[in-house]
């Protein structure tokens, strides 16, 4: 899977990441839209969250992991942003989320 990395301040690469799988209480989706936040601005200028930043995002349900009723693949999902200090971060159907800038995300 591709995705977008921050490996310093102002440089950007795009990597290869092994794809995620949904685990129990996860969503799968193909990332289709992506926002940026001004923490994320702010990350790029002075390399603050090195990696794939981003938390903004919206796109379709690929798989379901056990514990995710009500969702089913090829349904359009959006997460709830988060801070990248937050530890247990949430998608709006209070499934774990990872960062946006990549193809796919859980």
């Amino acid at each position: 899977m591709r995705a977008v990395t921050l490996v310093e301040a102002e440089r950007l690469e795009v990597v290869d990441l092994p794809a995620p799988e949904a685990g129990a209480g996860e969503l799968l989706l193909r990332v289709t839209d992506c926002g940026i936040c001004g923490s994320v601005l702010t990350s790029f200028k002075r390399g603050l969250f090195i990696g794939v930043p981003g938390h903004e995002v919206a796109g379709v349900v690929e798989a379901v992991g056990s514990g995710g009723e009500g969702w089913r693949a090829g349904d359009r999902a959006v997460t709830r942003g988060r801070c990248p200090a937050d530890e247990t971060p949430r998608g709006t159907a209070g499934v774990r989320v990872s960062a946006g800038k990549e193809e796919r995300w859980t």
